[in-house]
């Protein structure tokens, strides 16, 4: 690891620790032809993932029990990749001992379809002393090589067997697995090659034993994958654009979200290996951010942390600080809050909060105890309330005037409705006939009895 970088590491990490950040993780990278069992948002701090190549096996130095775990907000991902079974176009069979009439030849295309058909029911002898050049058609980045061998004699079976595995390089491929079938003598073994710089087209075969000649039942050769990279890390508050320029390189660019600045390169290039460059992805980290660790502490109180990022940072004009009582049954008075500022500082409060009993404060809630909310916000209540009540009441007293005066109109418009109504017609009749019969009584003798003609005309 680059000296640089183990400075910027050492500079994050007491950075991080002075802020109180924790440490969490993206979504992880993923090598082509692998999936995850679980997939969330973010990981916490030494959380492992389960890796399974599809179709092939995983290759790398940090990942050999497929487990990728996430610290110090990165996974440990470096030289992951997975490796497929590659398709073998030809073997060279060359014997070592240059005996008379030995020569090499290729293996027959009968022999050769028993060992790649995958059926271990039909095998291939090789011989003692006997190599074998497996050609792979095109260049490639060797990771294993296995075989399934079956002994002529059963009763040979726990008989060591010596078989070399050797790259162009040099380079020997290590026996890392070998096991047995019970009541059988076909043996499985899988040998490991070691990563070499540059991709080969080619494999050798040695069968190095004293009288002893095995067959070969099964071949297959796997080889990294180093056409597509897969998927980069996704560090937290960023997101990835994946294209391929011009001549065919894979590249990934980073932007950060809003509020965030990169630590790192933008750029990541998959390389000839199949792994990406640079192996660590950059990070994003907010532009302004209030550390926690130089807020003043109060005596008998404790810190409740609102409203902060995932890595635990403080955010301007999002991120509070609220200061509680140690003792729970008290609550504090006034309550007192901590704003992250836009120029990295936390506010200030020119007053010590106090300690009180909760009372009634536990039906209201504590934000109700501030003096200043009583004294401003409850006596501006008390006036609007007041103001209302006067409205209210002035406008119910002139509804009621209202409400009386159309009644009283209504009662003397019915009353009118039964009077008699004298200039009409009717009426005027009547009364001239009333006149008329007065008169005829008046001339009458004074000894006579006026006769008055009775009407239900009622006066």
């Amino acid at each position: 690891m680059p000296s640089k970088y183990n400075l910027v590491l050492c500079f994050v990490i007491f950075n991080n620790w002075l802020s109180g950040i924790d440490c969490r993780c993206g979504y992880p990278e993923m090598p082509y032809m692998s999936k995850s069992i679980e997939s969330k948002d973010y990981f916490e701090e030494g959380e492992k993932l389960y890796v399974s190549c599809i179709g092939g096996v995983a290759v790398g130095q940090t990942m050999r029990d497929h487990v990728i775990q996430c610290r110090n907000n990165t996974w440990n991902t470096t030289s992951l990749r997975c490796s497929s079974i590659h398709n073998i176009t030809a073997i060279d069979i060359t014997p070592e001992d240059n005996s008379v009439g030995s020569q090499n030849h290729n293996l027959a295309e009968q022999e050769f379809l028993y060992l790649t058909d995958a059926d271990p029911s039909t095998c291939v002898l090789l011989k003692d002393n006997e190599r074998w050049t497996i050609h792979l058609g095109d260049r490639r980045l060797v990771s294993d090589v296995a075989l399934v061998t079956t002994f002529l004699d059963s009763s040979q079976r726990k008989t060591q067997i010596d078989i070399s595995i050797t790259l162009p390089t040099g380079q020997v491929c290590k026996l890392e697995e070998r096991s047995e079938r019970e009541n059988s003598a076909m043996v499985f073994m899988v040998y490991k090659c070691p990563d070499t710089p540059q991709p080969i087209d080619s494999v050798t075969i040695d069968l190095k034993t004293t009288a002893v000649n095995i067959n070969v039942c099964a071949l297959e050769v796997f080889t990294l994958i180093v056409d597509d990279c897969g998927k980069p890390e996704i560090p937290l508050y960023s997101y990835t654009n994946q294209m391929r320029i011009q001549n065919g390189t894979k590249i990934a660019e980073y932007v950060c979200a809003k509020g965030y600045e990169m630590v790192g390169p933008s750029l990541r290039t998959c390389g000839p290996d199949g792994l990406w460059k640079p192996p660590q992805p950059p990070r994003c980290e907010p532009e302004i951010r209030c550390l926690t660790g130089l807020v003043e502490r109060v005596e008998n109180f404790t810190f409740e942390y609102k409203d902060f990022d995932l890595f635990g940072n403080a955010l301007p004009d999002v991120s509070t600080i609220v200061y509680h009582c140690l003792n729970r049954s008290l609550v504090a008075v006034p309550a007192t809050e901590l704003y992250c500022q836009p120029d990295g500082n936390w506010s200030q409060v020119d007053y010590i909060p106090d300690c009180h009993p909760r009372r009634m404060y536990a039906v209201f809630g504590h934000h109700f105890l501030n003096d200043k909310h009583l004294m401003y916000y409850g006596g501006a209540g008390l006036v609007v309330l007041f103001i209302g009540s006067f409205v209210i009441l002035f406008q119910m007293r002139r509804l009621a005037k209202k409400i009386s005066r159309q009644m009283r109109e209504k009662s003397y418009f019915d009353q009118e409705k039964q009077l008699p109504h004298y200039n009409n017609e009717t009426n005027y009749q009547d009364l001239t006939n009333l006149f008329a019969q007065h008169d005829a009584t008046m001339s009458q003798p004074s000894g006579a009895i006026p006769q008055v003609q009775q009407t239900d005309q009622k006066y």
